[in-house]
């Protein structure tokens, strides 16, 4: 694709997001929420996707793709990471912050490929900086899962 831009004189730039978190309008769960959130809702089979998870909040990865597309140094590919956690730390912070749901105490048994987490220096770079956290990723899904009745 790259090739193709540069014989037509375009401008790419690619933007690779990890799992995206926070907030949701679609009337559904969708399979990251599902994801991130089985600790709390016990679907043990997707453990293995939070063994070392890079996530963004969807917010962030918005005003990165916006930020790129105004930034006219923006050239190749950039990740689009703020966060990598362990499923440990999701836990912790799911313990913590949101003690209403009973989070699974099994997750040590999570088995699979610990995944390297995806750096955005080349983002950082160019001056881009990420406004959210992991635990505001957790609670904009939670808040939204609750409104939609996915969570009690």
């Amino acid at each position: 694709m790259s090739e193709f831009a540069a014989q037509h004189g375009l401008d790419l730039v690619t933007v690779v997001p990890p799992m995206v978190l926070g907030p949701f309008i679609c009337p559904k769960m969708h399979g990251t929420v599902r994801a991130t959130l089985a600790p709390i809702l016990g679907n043990r089979e997707d453990y293995h996707f939070l063994i070392n998870a890079a996530m963004v909040h969807v917010d962030d990865l918005s005003r990165a793709l916006i930020f790129l597309l105004e930034h006219p140094e923006a050239k190749g590919r950039y990740n689009c990471s703020s966060d990598t956690v362990t499923i440990q730390q999701v836990v912790e912070i799911l313990s913590t912050h949101h003690p209403e749901f009973r989070v699974a105490d099994s997750v040590g048994e999570a088995k699979g490929p610990k995944l390297p987490g995806l750096w955005s220096k080349k983002l950082w770079d160019l001056g881009f900086k990420f406004k959210y956290g992991v635990k505001e990723m957790y609670d904009g899904a939670i808040q939204s899962c609750k409104e939609k009745g996915f969570l009690d």
